[in-house]
């Protein structure tokens, strides 16, 4: 499936896709059973509809406490399908997560991800394997990099190449492009500006990165998964959702 197949269009929502329809061991990933996305607090009515009429089931929403006070989920009190979970990949709080000695070069970025948010890791693989029957929907804000790491592990697990993972993280710069752009407008301040490049960058490289660490640190996905305490049962059932 190409770019524009994959793309999601959900009203209100910048960068949704299915994590269907890539290469896997000779066949293709299984759609309309993982997507990834932004915030869902900016959907309209229509978008809202559409993921339900989607397929989707479950929605996992990764963001930070704060960030949830400040833009509500469009799920958050629906009281009907579907299913929503708050659990912040990344802890409580920024502060709270730095001080577990994550890394900030980019570099290490997201293999702090994998190394120091175990628990919040475990949880979130957790509520995927254990969602009901449908679609599940994962997203933080932007979809870029918390969501982008829960993406890559999964697609590494159901056997996806890592360039195919890497194109799929990829997605995002192009998908965001207005928003980087409306950030910048108007600022001049050479150091401001490439704060907010610095915040929008979604190179491959990242995405290759990050799985070399997971193969050398964990021996892949399964690997990371029964370190950080996930059953073989639910680590099977992350699988069959998307092979």
């Amino acid at each position: 499936m190409g770019r524009m197949h994959r793309a999601l269009n959900f009203e209100g929502m910048l960068n949704a896709r299915d994590l269907g329809g890539l290469p896997a061991g000779g066949a293709q990933t299984r759609c309309k059973s993982l997507a990834r996305s932004d915030s869902t607090a900016r959907l309209t009515p229509r978008g809202t509809q559409a993921i339900v009429d989607y397929g989707i089931r479950t929605v996992i929403d990764l963001r930070f406490p704060v960030e949830l006070q400040q833009n509500p989920s469009s799920f958050a009190s629906n009281g009907r399908q579907p299913v929503y979970h708050c659990y912040s990949l990344l802890g409580e709080s920024w502060p709270n997560w730095v001080a577990r000695g994550a890394q900030s070069d980019e570099s290490y970025w997201y293999s702090s991800f994998l190394d120091c948010s175990q628990p919040e890791m475990r949880r979130v693989l957790e509520l995927i394997a254990d969602a009901p029957a449908g679609g599940v929907l994962f997203h933080c804000t932007a979809g870029k990099d918390r969501t982008g790491v829960a993406a890559m592990l999964l697609l590494a697990l159901a056997g996806v190449p890592d360039e195919a993972i890497a194109t799929d993280y990829a997605m995002t710069a192009p998908n965001l492009a207005e928003t980087r752009r409306q950030e910048l407008e108007g600022v001049t301040d050479p150091a401001a500006r490439a704060r907010i490049e610095d915040g929008f960058r979604c190179e491959p490289a990242f995405a290759v990165h990050t799985l070399a660490h997971l193969r050398r640190r964990y021996g892949g996905a399964a690997g990371y998964m029964q370190t950080v305490g996930l059953d073989a049962a639910r680590i099977e059932r992350l699988r069959a959702r998307l092979v």
